[in-house]
């Protein structure tokens, strides 16, 4: 309107528009993307403390990791039954699955539903250490779940096998007679390697955990050799 009629009164008008216009469109510009970004992360089920934070993510440098429930599957496991003698007897495979149902602790748990079906019945004189195993009576036999050391403490004389290549172990006797050890490790969530290789690409990555280092040459592997990994954290 202005431009044909008096240039000067133009840019005056143009430049209002502009200052008036600009700040506003810029200053709702930041809270609509950070909404849009907290809510695209909080369907992933990520929640940020702040919108604050997502500003922090492009001073990210390096990334620590945790391992159980993080980079692996949450409940869900990996397990190897090794014998001492024979496998295990239908009897064992059931008294065993009763046994470790009755506890609280997540690998026992496993066990339990890697095994199958338990005998349906209340073990008697069950007894549960924290840390260490649990024990009960099934159908007429003292069974035995937990570390190596408390079963020897229970006069159980533990088999020499060779060192297990997973994280975890759990042995298992029926009375005084050792039957063999289950391993057990972690399944790793799905598609966990290629996004550590293309979160390598920009970023220094690390593990930090309080397990052993059973797993060192497994994470290794994921990780590269340029990773920094701590257990027994």
């Amino acid at each position: 309107y202005w431009l044909p009629r008096d240039p000067a009164i133009a840019f005056n008008a143009f430049s209002a528009v502009l200052v008036i216009t600009c700040p506003c469109a810029l200053a709702m510009a930041k809270p609509f993307s950070f909404f849009t970004a907290q809510s695209a992360l909080a369907r992933q089920g990520l929640f940020l403390k702040s919108a604050q934070t997502i500003e922090k993510f492009f001073e990210i440098r390096n990334i620590v990791f945790d391992k159980t429930g993080t980079l692996t599957q949450p409940g869900k496991f990996d397990i190897v039954y090794d014998a001492v003698a024979s496998d295990l007897t239908e009897n064992d495979r059931r008294a065993i699955s009763a046994l470790a149902g009755e506890s609280t602790h997540p690998l026992s748990r496993a066990v339990s539903h890697w095994l199958g079906a338990a005998i349906y019945e209340v073990p008697a004189e069950f007894t549960e250490r924290p840390g260490l195993g649990v024990s009960a009576v099934i159908a007429g036999e003292r069974y035995f779940l937990g570390s190596a050391t408390w079963l020897a403490s229970e006069g159980v004389v533990v088999a020499d096998l060779p060192a297990a290549e997973f994280s975890s172990v759990v042995w298992c006797a029926r009375g005084k007679t050792c039957l063999g050890r289950f391993q057990i490790r972690n399944q790793m969530r799905e598609q966990l390697e290629p996004t550590l290789v293309r979160l390598s690409g920009k970023y220094n990555l690390s593990l930090i955990s309080g397990d052993s280092d059973a797993e060192r040459e497994r994470f290794s592997a994921i990780f590269g050799e340029a990773a920094s990994l701590r257990f027994n954290a």
